[in-house]
């Protein structure tokens, strides 16, 4: 992470999570930065940024109406789902057969931070659109679990986003 305008950018969320302002758009916004970044950081930094919404909707979220979710969002998630690639391309079947879950948005998350470098080379930008769909999953239609726990978090989440800025 080079520029300082984007340390800045993620020095605030790191900063909502030390004072405990922070709620699931926080979240989807990291994942909006990591997107909008896109180039400007490195396979470490989006490997230590996606672990925050990963561990999100493995331990803190469900949605909030599972049984329309993938229908109400089926044209937007598939249209976001376009590049060529295996694992997009299932994903993009999955969701076009109504069969999408919260997991398949963990999934795509884990996708891009287990082979970011690689995504880049052969998509560049445009890897982006795989993280179009977790990020609106997080901010719109998820609702908290136990708010308790996903408060207590913050410092660690802190902590993530801060060794990513390399503070």
């Amino acid at each position: 992470m080079r520029s300082l305008t984007l340390k800045k950018r993620f020095l605030k969320i790191s900063n909502k999570f030390k004072t405990g302002d922070f709620n699931l758009s926080t979240v989807a916004t990291i994942i909006d930065e990591i997107r909008f970044s896109m180039g400007e950081l490195t396979s470490d930094e989006v490997e230590l940024l996606l672990e925050i919404p990963i561990s999100v909707l493995k331990l803190d979220v469900d949605l909030n109406d599972k049984s329309i979710w993938c229908q109400e969002n089926l044209d937007y998630f598939s249209g976001n789902l376009c590049i060529e690639d295996d694992f997009v391309m299932d994903l993009r079947k999955k969701v076009l057969d109504g069969k999408c879950e919260i997991n398949d948005m963990m999934g795509s998350l884990e996708y891009v931070k287990n082979n970011y470098n690689k995504l880049r080379t052969r998509h560049g930008r445009n890897i982006e659109l795989i993280l179009r769909n977790p990020e609106v999953t997080i901010r719109e239609d998820c609702k908290l679990i136990n708010e308790d726990e996903f408060s207590n978090r913050g410092g660690l989440f802190a902590k993530y986003v801060d060794k990513a800025i390399k503070l």
